[in-house]
């Protein structure tokens, strides 16, 4: 539900490198620790490139996100998809407008987008707003006493913003944001969403079932009250009546109604509605179908939107509203010393918003690091810089293997090289397009650094993190969540990569080593993996994410913990990959990869620079020599076919009527607006006996 994915973070498999700059995804308060793609490798076809997230810092007051498309969409193809993610870096803008000294407060209601509005606010202000929890506290007067106890600050609050979120305005963890719009009857106040819907509950309206739930579609909407400072006038004028339409993307299934209809008529509610939805019948004319789609108070400067501003299917209408918004802030904040109040809303000076968005265009780094260069590496005596780890690659000159035969000669457990350890634990990754183009790789290689994090869902004497180290030594930190642990092994990057060749007819041991910089090595290697670890977090990790935005916000831990996880896998589980086999499926190439570690802890394993290099060139020479092995004509890799006679029956564990059941009671979920997405999926089982214990000959 929307609650709850806002906490999430990563889930699914994922390669994750510790050792060259990778586009992180953010969450708040200087914390990065995911990749999406990454930034600085360039795909082969603008046709492959997905988005990806870039994340930096604002003169350290406070993170910023960019959502950067390395192929920029057509904004009408996106808009009609409702796709909300912040839109601003799809524009070049090169105007700058002056940012506006502001002091806002977000309350949370723990809605999935809620930093996204966060962050259209950060380029609009000086300083990035305050994110508060819904239900840090109960009142308001308790969030000014936790505000001057936490940090000390007691600046004036120039305007309130009430997020967007799952439930019903009456909800228990809104009682902050009806205290908020009590005890502040003179501070600017805009509702989105849910704050709409609180805004109008709180002012004598009630909060009903919309007519139907409407969840990521753009509609047009009837602005009915010109005279609202919030709503745009550059709206598309149309109808009979020339008025103005606005296209907006809506997310709600409940709907604020006045007392004595739809429409807001009522001389007992002292707030009016100023924008409606049009009827699919486009008719302006019947109010039957029609919600209330903003409204405003009579008096106070309190305006409220049942859509969301910050999609990028409400642009470029949405942007300017949260800009109208904050510039009715700066009004008031220059009235209150004149007057000490500030119920002149009618008063309101908008000659300096910009009509068009100006504002300026972030100019984000190519890459990112947590730390600035100067802090990222020690030096020696001779001022030389000592990276975290060495990577050496070497691409195998000519060689007829296959992933499958790489796995079968060199990792599988009978094998005579590193894979034949039974403490080691290989990893087999293809990229899904793998197999439907040649623009992919694929990722072997095996490993005995290892750590597994066993979450709040687990027995309490398996929780925290436990750690494997190369020559075998084991450690229990039951106080470390993996996010942490990634954190700490990923704050730095290397700056260098090594690239290994040698003469044919050298029969030495001597190599030639190809220093250079990350950035040049790119158009030689045409991957971007330059080893770190390989794993996966699973769902369960959204309890540290979500006990991670609580700390910061000054939220409250959910009590319940979901138990439904397998008891005996690892919410979350990586191998340090020091030794990686990659294979280029569009030119059939393999390249080695070797990472000596510059500042191991414990025994190193014999994983030195010598051992590493010599690893690289007797296997390299073992695969050009590879000749495959075949059995009655048949090549030794596809002679399993394990039992003719048997069959696998798969069997969903949630049977017709339970499935029916679930889908019933998730569309119940979506019309109470506790969520505007939810994903039943049904798991197949089925139990197979594979030849033996190797996963490999199950794969087979």
């Amino acid at each position: 539900d929307s609650s709850v994915t806002a906490k999430l973070l990563f889930h699914a498999c994922l390669v994750l490198s510790v050792l060259t700059k990778h586009t992180l995804a953010w969450v708040p308060q200087k914390t990065v620790f995911s990749l999406l793609y990454p930034a600085r490798h360039s795909p082969r076809s603008q046709k492959d490139s997905p988005f990806y997230l870039q994340a930096y810092h604002n003169n350290d007051e406070g993170p910023m996100i960019v959502a950067k498309p390395a192929q920029l969409p057509q904004i009408d193809d996106v808009a009609k998809s409702g796709n909300r993610f912040d839109h601003s870096s799809m524009e070049d803008k090169s105007a700058s407008t002056e940012k506006l000294d502001l002091n806002l407060i977000v309350i949370d209601h723990y809605d999935s987008f809620t930093y996204n509005v966060v962050d259209m606010l950060g380029q609009i202000c000086q300083h990035p707003p305050e994110v508060f929890a819904a239900d840090g506290v109960s009142s308001w007067s308790e969030y000014l006493e936790e505000r001057q106890r936490s940090n000390g600050d007691n600046r004036t609050i120039d305007g309130i913003l009430l997020s967007p979120g799952p439930g019903h305005p009456l909800d228990d963890v809104c009682q902050l944001s009806h205290s908020a719009v009590r005890d502040n009857p003179d501070t600017p106040i805009l509702g989105v969403c849910l704050g709409h819907q609180i805004l109008g509950s709180f002012y004598g309206a009630t909060c009903t079932a919309a007519p139907t739930p409407v969840h990521g579609q753009v509609h047009s909407i009837r602005i009915t009250d010109r005279h609202c400072p919030v709503l745009s006038v550059n709206a598309t004028r149309s109808g009979t009546n020339n008025d103005a339409i606005l296209n907006v993307t809506r997310y709600h299934s409940l709907q604020v109604v006045w007392p004595d209809n739809a429409t807001g008529k009522s001389p007992s509610v002292p707030i009016i509605p100023t924008a409606v939805s049009i009827p699919d019948n486009g008719s302006y004319d019947n109010e039957t179908n029609q919600v209330v789609m903003a409204l405003r108070h009579e008096s106070n400067p309190h305006y409220g939107v049942q859509f969301h501003p910050e999609s990028i299917g409400s642009q470029p209408g949405g942007f300017d509203l949260l800009k109208r918004f904050c510039t009715i802030c700066m009004d008031h904040k220059a009235l209150k010393p004149l007057t000490g109040t500030a119920k002149t809303a009618k008063a309101i000076n908008l000659g300096n918003i910009v009509a068009n968005d100006n504002r300026n265009h972030i100019q984000s780094p190519q890459s990112f690091s947590i730390h600035p260069k100067s802090d990222l590496n020690a030096t020696n005596g001779n001022d030389s810089v000592i990276e975290p780890y060495s990577v050496y690659i070497h691409k195998v000159k000519s060689t007829r293997m296959k992933p499958e035969q790489v796995m079968n000669q060199f990792l599988a457990s009978t094998s005579a090289e590193q894979g034949n350890d039974e403490h080691a634990y290989r990893f087999w990754l293809d990229e899904a397009t793998a197999n439907e183009n040649k623009t992919a790789t694929s990722l072997l290689g095996c490993s005995k650094r290892r750590v597994e994090y066993w979450g709040l869902e687990k027995e309490a004497s398996l929780q925290g993190l436990h750690e494997w180290q190369a020559d075998g030594s084991y450690s229990h930190e039951s106080e470390t969540d993996i996010l942490a642990y990634l954190r700490q092994h990923h704050k730095t990057t290397n700056q260098h990569v090594h690239l290994v060749s040698w003469d044919e007819g050298n029969t030495t041991d001597t190599c030639e080593i190809l220093t250079m910089d990350e950035q040049e090595s790119i158009d030689k290697v045409p991957f971007s993996f330059r080893g770190g670890h390989v794993g996966y977090l699973g769902y369960e990790v959204r309890h540290v994410t979500e006990r991670f935005l609580a700390e910061q916000e000054h939220g409250r831990m959910k009590e319940h913990v979901s138990r439904e996880s397998d008891p005996k896998i690892p919410t979350a589980a990586f191998l340090f990959c020091d030794r990686t086999f990659i294979y280029d499926h569009a030119t059939q190439e393999w390249y080695l990869v070797g990472v000596v570690d510059n500042h191991p802890v414990g025994d190193t394993n014999g994983k030195d620079e010598a051992s590493t290099l010599s690893w690289i060139r007797s296997t390299s020479e073992r695969m050009a020599k590879y000749e495959e092995a075949t059995v009655n004509g048949q090549s030794s890799s596809d002679s399993w076919e394990g039992n003719p006679g048997s069959s696998i029956a798969f069997v969903p564990n949630r049977s017709r009527k339970r499935y029916n059941q679930n889908f019933e009671q998730c569309l119940e979920h979506i019309r109470n607006g506790e969520s505007y997405e939810l994903c039943l999926t049904n798991q197949l089982e089925a139990n197979v006996k594979a030849p033996g214990s190797n996963p490999l000959e199950l794969y087979q």
